[in-house]
């Protein structure tokens, strides 16, 4: 199913390879996809937009130069109500400060239904 109107993902995933293959999951369903490699790059980019740029934050926990829950905080922060997906080998992490109607984690490895299904909760989710 495609998104009624063109949603903004912001994808922070370090691997090369799994940043491709998400990016084409999330475009073929419609989404805009702005992809980063590192924390820092997807602050930046998110900085450089500014608030309301993004409705979804896609994140990897695990990332050199800070994790995706720092990234998480600091976008969270920026934009409360952000929709936030963690992908990652761990199903959990301290998620405190969050607003638990606001993220899922989603375990890799994962295909493409599952991906779409989880970011269709998030945004079934009255904010």
């Amino acid at each position: 199913t495609r998104p009624a109107t063109r949603r903004r993902v912001l994808l922070v995933e370090d691997e090369d390879m799994v940043r491709k293959v998400l990016t084409r999951m999330l475009v073929a369903r419609g989404f805009e996809v702005h992809a980063a490699a590192s924390g820092p790059e997807a602050m930046a980019i998110f900085d450089a937009r500014g608030a309301k740029a993004f409705d979804l934050l896609v994140t990897d926990l695990m990332l050199p130069e800070g994790g995706g829950l720092v990234v998480a905080r600091h976008l969270a922060d920026q934009q409360p109500g952000l929709r936030i997906l963690f992908v990652s080998g761990y199903s959990s992490a301290d998620t405190e400060g969050l607003d638990p109607e606001c993220y899922r984690f989603l375990t890799k490895p994962f295909g493409s239904s599952e991906l779409v299904r989880s970011i269709d909760e998030l945004f079934q989710t009255q904010l």
